[in-house]
């Protein structure tokens, strides 16, 4: 049994791609991460060429095809940063970053959601309500693929996919070279779109598609991932993680403590940018304000002052308090890079 038994009958090719990831979740996560990955590409790719709605655009990316304004619309917020989540893991694991055993779940998860989401507006039966069931995944103690394995799994995908990938195109240029496939292919997408539009006055996707991971560990997972991305990916509890500091103002704390969300440390112990994780951006002030307060305390204590960051995850912002104002960033700023920004300031002294 798997928790995406719903797909077998409709949706076969995307059913074996997402038990793929599921058995390997804890066993290997690193590769289940590839797999919940190209299993997205592969449903996002079924959608563009079975939506009417959407258009494809002119790259043919994963990335591109997922922020195309017509299919980012289908969506909400939640869900949309959810499947971003996906590929950004999967990246990351292509890339030989670490990948735990809780990212490959959280990922699965997410994959489950949009596959919900797929099965219940696009199948030919409304599969019945179903709970993620965890004790469906095999357990057991994970394994990290050498180098070598890890290429030829992301060679294996890579070229599954572009077969795919090749079918679909051919597909498209028949139809439109076939007056009668052309309008078989028209005939299936009217009836997706009324099937669509039916359920969708009829189903709650919210109660049957609920959260499985918590906005919260969400965003938090986005800033993380992040951090990967620009090479932070080896953060140690307690000291770039919740570091503790003295000397926070009485009204803020009467203790005089705090702890500090992230600490970028240099090769030298300096402390290059702190991170202040906020819930949401509606909250920014006073998150760059609580940053503001960690960055004078590591100033006094360690003799440089860092960069600051703040961050709903999804939003994400840097300040050089010292000479310029804030600006919004696309993600992190590497090891290199922080240390640059701090030597140029002697520069402006």
């Amino acid at each position: 049994m798997s928790n995406f038994q719903f797909l077998q009958n409709d949706f076969p090719a995307l059913y074996a791609d997402a038990v793929e990831a599921e058995q390997l979740t804890f066993l290997s996560p690193k590769a289940s991460a590839i797999f919940c990955r190209s299993s997205l590409e592969n449903a996002v790719n079924w959608l563009y060429d079975h939506d009417r709605s959407l258009s494809r655009p002119w790259r043919a990316d994963l990335s591109t095809l997922l922020h195309e304004h017509s299919f980012k619309s289908l969506f909400n917020n939640t869900l949309f940063n959810e499947l971003n989540l996906i590929r950004k893991t999967g990246n990351i694991a292509a890339h030989g970053k670490s990948v735990s055993q809780h990212d490959a779940l959280a990922s699965l998860k997410y994959l489950y959601r949009f596959m919900r989401h797929l099965a219940i507006y696009y199948g030919k039966q409304t599969p019945e309500l179903q709970v993620f069931d965890e004790a469906l995944i095999p357990h057991g103690p994970a394994t990290q693929p050498n180098a070598q394995q890890l290429a030829d799994t992301v060679a294996d995908v890579a070229a599954k996919n572009a077969i795919e990938r090749e079918a679909e195109t051919l597909q498209r240029e028949l139809a439109e070279q076939n007056t009668q496939l052309k309008q078989q292919l028209e005939h299936q997408k009217s009836v997706l779109a009324e099937r669509k539009q039916a359920r969708e006055q009829s189903i709650n996707i919210e109660t049957a598609v609920p959260l499985l991971v918590s906005e919260a560990e969400t965003r938090r997972r986005y800033i993380d991932l992040s951090l990967k991305e620009a090479g932070w990916d080896d953060l140690q509890e307690g000291y770039h993680l919740e570091y503790p500091v003295t000397g926070m103002p009485k009204s803020t704390n009467p203790s005089g403590k705090g702890y500090i969300d992230y600490v970028l440390w240099g090769d030298d112990g300096l402390p290059l940018a702190v991170i202040e994780a906020k819930k949401t951006m509606v909250d920014s002030r006073k998150g760059k304000h609580q940053a503001e307060l960690y960055a004078d305390c590591l100033q006094q204590l360690k003799g440089q002052r860092p960069i600051i960051f703040y961050s709903s995850g999804f939003e994400t912002y840097i300040w050089d308090d010292q000479f310029y104002p804030e600006r919004d960033v696309q993600g992190f700023y590497s090891k290199d890079e922080l240390q640059l920004l701090i030597e140029r300031r002697s520069t402006r002294t």
